[in-house]
């Protein structure tokens, strides 16, 4: 699972500076320096300007049905090393070990672990042979 994790952060370090500039600058989940605090400061802010309406959206699950085959298209757009591409499919295809040590093949979302959402990180990936 070391292992697993160590990719996870190489390929996070390599990808992350690519997409990271698209992201709304009122998104706050899941990125560097932002979080519940920021949103709220920038919440308090926005209603003493007088703002008079203000939405939070929280897609659940969205990541536990992320269609891989559209994930990798998205992705080959920016990314061109087919390597790189490679290992993300096989890192989305790897079996999921849940917390009662079962191990579980999936069709759809994305692995759950150190790099990925909070709702993702109950479970690990293993390799394609079981360990």
């Amino acid at each position: 699972m070391i292992l697993d994790r160590w990719v996870q952060q190489a390929v996070h370090q390599k990808l992350f500076p690519m997409f990271e500039p698209d992201f709304h600058p009122s998104s706050h989940g899941f990125r560097p320096q932002r979080g519940a605090q920021t949103a709220i400061q920038e919440a308090s802010k926005l209603v003493n300007d007088g703002k008079e309406w203000l939405v939070s959206i929280d897609l659940f699950q969205f990541f536990d049905r992320v269609n891989h085959q559209r994930l990798l298209a998205r992705v080959g757009r920016r990314v061109k090393d087919g390597r790189v591409l490679n290992l993300i499919h096989r890192m989305l295809k790897a079996k999921v070990v849940l917390p009662d040590g079962t191990r579980v093949q999936t069709d759809e979302g994305t692995p759950q672990g150190a790099h990925y959402p909070r709702s993702c990180q109950t479970s690990s990936w293993t390799n394609s042979t079981g360990n």
